[in-house]
Formats: structure tokens, C-alpha cells, sequence
């Protein structure tokens, strides 16, 4: 039902429902990680609260990926698509918590960053903010700046297994 460029439809999902249709599938293939995250969560809070869906899309216009539409939906022309494309995409992906161990979380960094640093939290079921004040590398020595493709630790501040932290 709804192509990989739709996911721009916040706005409208209160019709959605109002016509009867209980189920939308979020098509990823062409996504990012962070992305799929976001929409995800979008669509479950904006269903919950429609009142929330202008903070959802604004949040979703923040997170790197490919153009939005209502192409489908809505029947635009191919030129009103690319009007409406946000180039101003502002979260930058840190990484996403791996693992936990009580004490410590785990983070696959993807793009590095130093503390202190505040982060956004993106969990399967909130949004939350974070300081970064100390970063571990594996062999619990201190380390002030991450590299890509790397692992380190924080101290456990309550994250949920599969957060994604993001600028």
C-alpha cells in the first residue's frame, strides 16, 4: 500500500484509520537503520496520540534518508516530490547499544564522537536525552573520543537493548 517514499504520511494517518484500515506495512529495504527506527515509533505514538504527529514528522525530517512523500497517497506530481524534499537532515547515527551487562552498555559506534556529549535516545518504545560523560573502550580504559566501526561501553543509564543514540 504505501511505497518506500510515503512514509511522509503522519499528517494523514488519523484518515487512515477513519476509513477503516488497521494495518500499514513500513517498507525498509531502501532505509537506514536509524530511519526504520524512527518511523517505527513515529507511526506507534502518533496511532496512540494523533496530536503528536507534527512532532513525529518533524523529528523524521531530522534523521538522514531518502526523499518523502505522499507520492501514492496523494497523487502528486514527480515535480511537487522533489519541492517538498528536506535536505536538512540534522541527527548524525552515534551507534546502537549491542549489548548490556548490568553495569555497562555497549555501543557499535558508527560514526565517532567524544564526551561529553549529549545524545538523543531512540528506543523501540521512547525518545529520551543522555550525557555522554565517560566512554570505555573494551579493556575499561577511559577513552574521550570513538572511532567508527568500533565497540565501547558507557556506564548503564537504563537503555534498552537495540537503542540507537543519535545527535
Amino acid at each position: 500500500f504505501l511505497s518506500s517514499k510515503d512514509m511522509h504520511s503522519l499528517d494523514i494517518l488519523q484518515e487512515f484509520v477513519k476509513y477503516g484500515i488497521d494495518s500499514l506495512k513500513i517498507e525498509g529495504r531502501m532505509k537506514g537503520l536509524l530511519y526504520l527506527s524512527v518511523a517505527t515509533l513515529a507511526y506507534k505514538k502518533t496511532l496512540s496520540d494523533f496530536s503528536k504527529a507534527l512532532f513525529f514528522k518533524e523529528l523524521l525530517d531530522k534523521v538522514p534518508n531518502r526523499e518523502l512523500s505522499h507520492l501514492n497517497i496523494l497523487e502528486k506530481t514527480y515535480s511537487d516530490v522533489h519541492q517538498e524534499r528536506n535536505n536538512a537532515s540534522s541527527h548524525q547515527f552515534l551507534g546502537n547499544i549491542i549489548h548490556q551487562d548490568g553495569s555497562f552498555a555497549y555501543i557499535e559506534v558508527k560514526n565517532s564522537f567524544s564526551t561529553p556529549q549529549k545524545a538523543t535516545v531512540i528506543s523501540p518504545s521512547s525518545i529520551s536525552e543522555i550525557t555522554l560523560d565517560h566512554i570505555y573502550d573494551l579493556d575499561h580504559q577511559e577513552i574521550h573520543r570513538t572511532k567508527p566501526s568500533t565497540v565501547v561501553k558507557i556506564k548503564n543509564k537504563d537503555l534498552e537493548l537495540y537503542s540507537l543514540l543519535v545527535l
